[in-house]
């Protein structure tokens, strides 16, 4: 029973269903009423360290997080995949649906449970917003999502000449989260957050993503 407490408390803070936020408006020319799945082929790879960010993403990556919540449920670490797919491929900026799928691990118990989360990328180039999917009915797989679906997570920019990190932040209330991410090559890349704030100090999440084979 613990261990299935502690798990649901690291799940929680590592965004599964995170708090609620204030909502930010979709960087779009127009208000979309949904982002549609595009049945169009995917195009040539992009570079990830200097290419659109969309077509770099795309694909299947291999993903592990090492979690250190001892102050919020426990340590754990996080093995699956995270899966990139433009759901707009004709739109500017880019739509690119995510899901992650894994298992969670707690060190202390050594009991699993499964894991997963979906949010959604808008990227225009090299710079972009993710959003968390609020609605359970959204976050399946490639589909329809209406805005009023989306709240958002995080901004980066990695449109500068050779940049290769980007910091951000997040907001949940209590506590602020402080977010990487590094483009370690073509093939590889990490994610990382600092938590800082009364329910969750010091708490840390490290994710690396390998491009699958």
């Amino acid at each position: 029973a613990w261990c299935m407490r502690a798990a649901a408390a690291v799940a929680a803070v590592l965004g599964v269903r995170c708090c609620a936020g204030l909502r930010r408006p979709l960087p779009l020319g127009r208000p979309p009423r949904a982002f549609m799945a595009s049945s169009a082929a995917e195009g040539p790879r992009a570079s990830l360290l200097d290419g659109p960010l969309a077509q770099a993403l795309a694909g299947r990556w291999d993903l592990r997080k090492d979690i250190d919540y001892q102050t919020a449920g426990g340590v754990a670490t996080f093995e699956g995949h995270a899966d990139f797919v433009v759901v707009s491929a004709d739109a500017s900026p880019a739509r690119v649906w995510y899901r992650e799928e894994g298992q969670l691990r707690m060190a202390s118990s050594g009991g699993v449970a499964e894991a997963h989360r979906a949010l959604l990328f808008v990227l225009d180039g090299r710079r972009g917003d993710a959003y968390f999917v609020d609605d359970p009915s959204h976050a399946a797989g490639p589909c329809d999502v209406p805005a009023e679906a989306l709240r958002h997570f995080f901004a980066f920019d990695l449109s500068a000449e050779g940049a290769r990190e980007a910091a951000f932040d997040h907001w949940c209330p209590p506590d602020a989260y402080s977010g990487r991410m590094a483009l370690l090559g073509d093939a590889s890349w990490r994610l990382e957050w600092l938590v800082q704030g009364p329910s969750k100090p010091g708490c840390t999440t490290h994710a690396s993503y390998t491009r699958a084979r």
